[in-house]
């Protein structure tokens, strides 16, 4: 870690710097330190190094609270390994393995849900369209809550919003089990939901934190994977499930919370932190305590936690209806995953009744999604493996 002193120009804010003889000369006075483009003259007994005064007066110290002094400012070293990006390949895999499985956890709780219609209506004296407000509930949740945490990650980090939101997924779990009424099963996808949104936006940002350009290729691909294929693993387990008359609709529901506390542990005790940024404030934060010069500052500029959030929900708005690409893309995929809703509400229905499958078989329909999804694995290999082999032989 290489800590650097800012150098600041001669004349600053029309304040002529010091030089050496000049700074003994007024030593009795104070000492000039520099420090964000201003020289300031602090008091005779200011410390600098622990950045207090020796004296304990009232006056003292409200001119030791407007005394600015040198910065060293704290920046990576080159291919420092703490640095994200810099992480070895395997690590870089492992973590980009975990983070699909939040996303896989995700989709998984949307197919899985429906499966459980008969025991639930049973259970809870509810309609059947009073239960797939359920579905609805989690997938409003899961649209809506993003525009307001996603720029969390930029003020926490990821490792955060990860932890806490993983741990309230799983509570969710319980909340839905354990429901007296149907009311509270939906309130309780709303929140679940929302609470899985990481798993869907704040993946791919995760994978940009530590995969270069160039290699972000396979790792989308096994993002797309996940997000694809975790609807068949969810609607197979569900199937059997709720065909089991000692489980039904409430152990799906306990099996997924198994799956996901797998996820909170390897978060709690292993995922490592890929913003950059907030990692090298916690490496500024420890060199701060450890040497006890406040000086120590992480050389990162980003804006408040507010803007952040205004910029998360006013920007996509703005695109949408000032970009036509965006829009229509947006309309496109609203499409796709209309359809892929729909789809997964009515399967059941049509082919138990024209198919006359039972409801384990027709959970086993669902894995068709998965050798699909799998093609988008090998088409991104075989797509960069092709774009490589035309650069070479461009540049041969």
């Amino acid at each position: 870690m290489i800590p650097t002193t800012r150098k600041e120009p001669p004349i600053i804010g029309g304040i002529k710097r010091h030089s050496r003889d000049e700074e003994v000369a007024v030593h009795e006075q104070g000492s000039v330190k520099n420090t964000s483009g201003q020289n300031t003259i602090c008091p005779p007994d200011y410390d600098a190094k622990s950045h207090r005064s020796v004296k304990s007066s009232s006056s003292t110290e409200d001119k030791v609270s407007e005394c600015e002094v040198e910065v060293l400012w704290v920046e990576y070293e080159p291919n420092d390994p703490r640095q994200p990006i810099n992480f070895s390949r395997s690590k870089k895999w492992a973590i980009t393995l975990v983070a699909c499985f939040a996303t896989f956890l995700s989709g998984s709780a949307v197919a899985a849900y429906p499966f459980g219609y008969q025991s639930m209506i049973r259970d809870l004296n509810c309609t059947e369209f009073q239960a797939t407000l359920g579905l609805s509930s989690y997938t409003l949740g899961l649209g809506i809550v993003p525009m307001f945490i996603s720029a969390l990650s930029e003020e926490f980090g990821r490792w955060p919003l990860f932890l806490w939101s993983s741990l309230g997924y799983e509570l969710c779990f319980a909340m839905i089990a354990w429901a007296p009424n149907i009311e509270t099963v939906i309130i309780g996808r709303f929140i679940q939901g929302g609470l899985s949104s990481t798993g869907a936006t704040m993946v791919g940002g995760t994978i940009a934190d530590i995969w270069s350009i160039q290699e972000r290729g396979p790792p989308m691909a096994v993002f797309s994977f996940a997000s694809v294929a975790n609807l068949g693993v969810g609607a197979i387990m569900a199937g059997w499930s709720e065909m089991n008359s000692m489980l039904g609709w409430k152990w799906i529901q306990w099996i997924q919370m198994t799956w996901s506390g797998v996820f909170v542990l390897v978060i709690l005790f292993w995922f490592p932190e890929t913003r950059a940024t907030l990692v090298l404030e916690k490496i500024a934060k420890k060199l701060r305590k450890k040497t006890g010069d406040r000086r120590y500052k992480a050389n990162v500029q980003k804006p408040s936690t507010r803007e952040l959030i205004w910029i998360s929900c006013k920007r996509p708005i703005r695109l949408t209806f000032t970009e036509p690409v965006v829009a229509s893309f947006s309309l496109w995929l609203a499409f796709c995953w209309g359809v892929l809703y729909c789809l997964i509400n009515s399967i059941s229905s049509v082919f138990q009744d024209l198919h006359h499958f039972n409801i384990g078989q027709t959970g086993l329909v669902f894995i068709t999604m998965m050798p699909i999804s799998g093609e988008a694995i090998s088409v991104e290999l075989h797509s960069a493996h092709y774009i490589r082999r035309k650069i070479y032989e461009a540049y041969a």
